[in-house]
């Protein structure tokens, strides 16, 4: 589903519609609900990824915000970075990594056969990726 499209359209109003019917406490559910529905459109395939950031970044600033000792909050704070990040590390770069070792392993006469896993990128992850980052290091100040 593009931006641009008629579905988006009656979709993004029908969004809107029952963001304004349901009490403000509860708001945050059509939000949640209709941000996986539109990211499922794109395809089902990294829904658990996002799922698993969504996640860890929820439990992640918890113990961040609740915690007092300043060592243990920059750790928590750390490790959540590391894993989300490195999530997108491994998306963008694994396969030029593999096709670049492969080619040094071939030139010296080692066996490299096909070592990249072609993947596609999971749709938005920079995006939800440097947002969640934001968001935990907002919590840790």
């Amino acid at each position: 589903m593009t931006f641009t499209s008629v579905g988006f359209l009656a979709f993004f109003a029908a969004v809107l519609i029952i963001y304004y019917l349901v009490p403000k406490k509860y708001a945050w559910i059509p939000l949640f609900v209709s941000s996986l529905l539109f990211y499922i459109s794109w395809g089902v395939t990294f829904l658990p990824l996002l799922l698993g950031t969504i996640v860890l970044s929820y439990f992640a600033a918890l113990k961040i915000g609740a915690e007092a000792n300043a060592k243990l909050k920059k750790l928590y704070l750390t490790l959540s970075i590391i894993i989300i990040a490195g999530c997108l590390v491994f998306f963008k770069y694994y396969n030029f990594l593999a096709l670049s070792v492969g080619g040094v392993l071939s030139k010296i006469g080692l066996p490299a056969d096909d070592i990249t896993l072609r993947l596609l990128m999971p749709a938005g992850i920079s995006f939800y990726t440097f947002t969640t980052l934001s968001y935990l290091i907002d919590v840790y100040r």
